[in-house]
């Protein structure tokens, strides 16, 4: 009897233990103890943007350069895959095209907008409009092709 009351106890403790929320994962690096605003950037650094619910309008919508955005999730692997090329697109149209991230988790508002199929989903607005979409993401190499077409033709 003593046997089975321990094991009762090892089995709540184990599923207790099962039940504890994983780590966030920041969205981009950011200076150790820095707040989330502070990883924020502006166009032209080669770094993404933050985009939210409260800065869409100003930092997409209202924005004189075209915009990609890449609409994620923490949970999600294949945006987890393509967040090193949306860097790398960052850095190679800096001052040209401003690159933001919009979490899909923690700015519903937006996401519902604009999803339709799944994350991860890029977009690329010219004067407030979307001109070209990419949902979901195979290889950096796939992601490149179906993108950079769009966005050299923003800039025109």
């Amino acid at each position: 009897m003593r046997s089975l009351a321990t094991l009762i106890i090892l089995t709540a403790a184990t599923l207790a233990a099962c039940d504890k929320p994983a780590a966030p994962v920041a969205a981009t690096p950011a200076a150790p103890n820095a707040s989330p605003s502070s990883a924020v950037t502006s166009a032209g650094d080669g770094k993404e943007v933050i985009i939210t619910d409260a800065n869409f309008q100003s930092e997409v919508l209202d924005s004189k350069q075209p915009v990609l955005v890449d609409i994620w999730a923490t949970w999600c692997g294949p945006c987890k895959k393509a967040a090193p090329t949306i860097a790398a697109l960052a850095k190679e149209y800096s001052g040209k095209v401003k690159v933001g991230k919009l979490d899909s988790d923690s700015n519903q508002k937006i996401a519902s907008q604009y999803v339709r199929e799944g994350i991860p989903l890029f977009l690329v607005f010219k004067d407030g409009k979307v001109v070209h979409q990419v949902t979901g993401f195979a290889n950096d190499q796939g992601l490149r092709a179906q993108l950079k077409p769009a966005l050299e033709a923003a800039l025109k």
